[in-house]
């Protein structure tokens, strides 16, 4: 292999590439769907836009987080979490009047394995875990984890333009074409009805904590030096 750069067949300048940088290449400033490596750069409590109060509208007893993940690419997603204050179900309104579900708790126990922490049923361990991170929720910026973004059913593909302007083709869960359009995202709805299908939004499907556990080799030095003091 034999290189041969030159002065005048670069074809960058330095002002380019810091330009592309800042840029981060031109590309989307939000994640597409797979999995990412991230690294939560925003958390703090978010309003609701009716109420604007931090609490949930259905149950005033869980309040909101929202948590902005950032990959190497300088993409990101947003992330809705809902913390317990004083019960661990969360009253749901439905048909037949509000009822206790556990599966808010399901998903807040989720996302504190993905930061490396057990969401204990326990009182006190649990108490002890919301005072750590949630009570000041900017105390979770800085941790890793991995998330996966994907669709839980039918959703949009931009293709081309801008704005109002903009055209989408109708996608399948798995990525095939189910539509090719082109639609604008009115349009596109209200194919999507007449063919009985939801069009879904790009969510977070699961987390996965990037807490590396310590070498074996200063495990074992550690253990040593207990049994030496022993």
């Amino acid at each position: 292999m034999k290189f041969s750069f030159t002065k005048s067949n670069l074809g960058l300048t330095q002002e380019e590439v810091i330009k592309a940088e800042e840029n981060k290449g031109g590309g989307s400033r939000f994640m597409d769907p797979g999995v990412h490596s991230v690294k939560i750069v925003e958390a703090d409590f978010h309003k609701n836009r009716d109420t604007q109060l931090t609490s949930c509208k259905s149950d005033p007893t869980w309040h909101n987080i929202k948590v902005v993940y950032e990959n190497g690419a300088g993409q990101r997603h947003n992330h809705y979490v809902q913390i317990p204050t004083s019960k661990l179900t969360f009253t749901v309104n439905g048909q037949k009047g509000p009822k206790e579900s556990a599966f808010m708790f399901v998903k807040f126990r989720q996302f504190c394995a993905g930061i490396g922490e057990v969401a204990d049923i326990d009182a006190t361990k649990l108490g002890a875990l919301m005072n750590k991170y949630f009570s000041t929720p900017n105390k979770l910026v800085g941790k890793n984890l991995e998330i996966t973004l994907g669709y839980q059913g039918a959703y949009l593909s931009y293709m081309e333009g801008k704005g109002d302007e903009a055209v989408y083709a109708i996608m399948n869960k798995d990525g095939t074409i189910l539509d090719p359009g082109p639609y604008t995202k009115k349009t596109a709805v209200v194919e999507a009805a007449k063919r009985q299908t939801i069009i879904t939004e790009l969510e977070l499907l699961s987390i996965t904590s990037r807490v590396v556990e310590a070498p074996v080799e200063e495990v074992a030095a550690k253990a040593e030096k207990k049994e030496e003091e022993w």
